[in-house]
């Protein structure tokens, strides 16, 4: 009886090796990760080396690319912030209202994925230090209505400047985007347009290849 069950074993054992899986042993095939198109990335690095990516894509992924997005707790803001993390990228969120303005961002995207920092928009080390560790930084400051502490030249034009000033200085932001507004010229009877052309115009006076939008 063992010599017959040991004999059926060899038999099935050689039969097995001729069996294929019908899952495939490496995502490789289907170009998942960086080299698939939709996660791959066009960022240039300067000369910083290689972006490091891990990962086959999506939110649990590392992308590489740390962005700070400026202006994350509006309303725009919160589909770029998940756009960018579905990505990989790790999102730094300045914001400098209550701690409850950012809480709905930290669903987006994985474990320590999405970093709520505070700064003071008026302060110069505090917008240095939201910018530090990022190579993207996404500007969606706006606001259509003036209040008493910010008016509309400060809120869409000093502030975007200011920005680009200092991603200038900072010499690893590897794309700066500038988030303007439709109809934005300076001949027009807005100030709230004339004001968001103005950012542009010195948005790219400070950065020639800024990416607007």
């Amino acid at each position: 009886m063992q010599a017959i069950s040991r004999r059926v074993g060899q038999q099935y054992l050689k039969s097995s090796t001729s069996i294929k899986s019908i899952y495939p042993l490496s995502f490789s095939d289907h170009c998942y990760g960086a080299d698939h198109p939709r996660y791959g990335s066009t960022l240039a690095t300067k000369g910083m080396g290689p972006l490091v990516r891990k990962g086959t894509g999506g939110r649990s992924s590392v992308s590489g690319i740390v962005a700070t997005v400026f202006g994350a707790t509006g309303f725009l803001g919160r589909y770029v912030v998940q756009q960018l993390a579905k990505m990989g990228t790790q999102v730094l969120v300045p914001f400098r209202g209550s701690e409850d303005s950012h809480r709905h961002l930290k669903l987006m995207g994985d474990l320590g994925q999405i970093v709520p920092m505070k700064y003071n928009p008026r302060d110069e080390n505090s917008i240095k230090a939201v910018m530090a560790k990022a190579n993207v930084v996404v500007n969606l400051i706006g606001r259509e209505f003036e209040t008493r502490n910010y008016s509309f030249e400060e809120v869409n034009h000093s502030m975007a400047e200011q920005l680009a000033m200092i991603a200038k200085e900072h010499g690893g932001i590897m794309r700066f985007i500038q988030i303007s507004c439709l109809g934005a010229s300076p001949s027009s009877p807005s100030r709230l347009l004339k004001a968001k052309a103005a950012a542009e115009e010195s948005v790219l006076r400070e950065l020639p290849e800024v990416k607007l939008s």
